[in-house]
């Protein structure tokens, strides 16, 4: 009985230093890739990507909601009003972190306007201005999507 306790202390130690290792290293390697720029404009922190400093002003004021998303290496951020692509589904607060996106991203409010007149018909529009392309399209069965990326 004495060699189990002896077994179990040892191995809870052992996972507890791991744990602890695994989360220096993960620390580490957020701060080298976040201080090594290697040129690109699509890298790097918050205040050199405006897409990933949008996102961080999206997530601020709306909190985690899945009608947003950042690329994986902060190349895009998408907005999609209806990300279950719910038939004839509206929701307001989705429209809303669209329209705060163009202005967090400091696009003029014509593009939100000329968003959400955007019809089925028209199919995929594009603009750039300011150094951020958008791209969007809107289906009444898959809401009005859009694609932000640096120009």
């Amino acid at each position: 009985m004495e060699n189990k306790r002896k077994i179990i202390i040892v191995a809870t130690i052992l996972i507890i230093v791991l744990s602890l290792l695994l989360c220096a290293c993960d620390d580490n390697s957020n701060n080298n890739s976040s201080q090594s720029g290697n040129g690109s404009s699509n890298q790097g922190n918050s205040k050199s990507n405006p897409l990933e400093s949008a996102y961080d002003t999206l997530f601020k004021e709306f909190g985690w909601n899945s009608c947003y998303t950042l690329g994986s290496d902060k190349s895009y951020l998408q907005v999609d009003t209806n990300p279950y692509d719910i038939d004839d589904y509206y929701n307001a607060t989705n429209t809303q972190i669209l329209k705060s996106a163009v202005t967090a991203l400091k696009l003029p409010d014509y593009i939100y306007q000329r968003m959400l007149k955007t019809t089925a018909m028209q199919g995929r529009q594009e603009v750039t201005v300011n150094g951020i392309t958008v791209s969007w399209t809107y289906h009444p069965d898959n809401g009005l999507e859009a694609m932000f990326t640096i120009a």
